[in-house]
């Protein structure tokens, strides 16, 4: 079995022990009412002006960002590996009455996508450290990033977790 494979079933067989532990969170709940509730400061100052653009998230996962920039205004394709995921993410974005696109790929190969058809591609959490080519990613991310579009990359060591309070939230001091 190859890596993207392992990968691949990981996310799959996880997705229900994640979607509890995101409920209990609930921060999907409100992150298209209120962005800045899973994006930091930084982040903010590049996405506040996507109303009506073509937007990407690459490696999804929870898809607490796809909803804060839908909740800005953008025009948002989410984009995992894990069907099981995504289809997670399809059935809370219903419930919010959000309009989203939802696709299963690898970010390695984005080939269902298009050449420079957006205008904001956005990965972040700890995507990076499960991919066995980085460059192939974010060579496929710039491919399909209009010219001049924004290519915005918020990754952090997966080791900051072993800073998260007893509560289960992340150290203030993090964002």
């Amino acid at each position: 079995m190859n890596s993207h494979q392992s990968n691949q079933d990981f996310w799959d067989a996880s997705a229900n022990w994640w979607k509890e532990k995101e409920d209990h969170r609930g921060l999907w709940r409100k992150a298209h009412e209120n962005p800045s509730s899973v994006l930091s400061l930084l982040e903010m100052s590049f996405v506040n002006n996507i109303e009506g653009k073509e937007v990407c998230v690459l490696g999804s996962g929870d898809n607490e960002v796809a909803f804060a920039l839908v909740g800005l205004g953008g025009w948002v394709t989410s984009v995992d590996f894990s069907q099981r995921r995504l289809d997670i993410a399809a059935n809370r974005a219903s419930q919010l009455g959000l309009q989203l696109s939802f696709l299963q790929a690898d970010v390695t190969d984005l080939s269902a996508l298009p050449s420079s058809s957006f205008d904001l591609v956005y990965t972040g959490g700890y995507v990076s450290v499960w991919l066995s080519d980085i460059e192939k990613y974010y060579s496929e991310a710039v491919r399909i990033l209009k010219s001049g579009g924004v290519f915005l990359v918020s990754e952090y060591h997966p080791i900051r977790r072993m800073w998260t309070g007893s509560n289960g939230e992340e150290n203030p001091c993090d964002s």
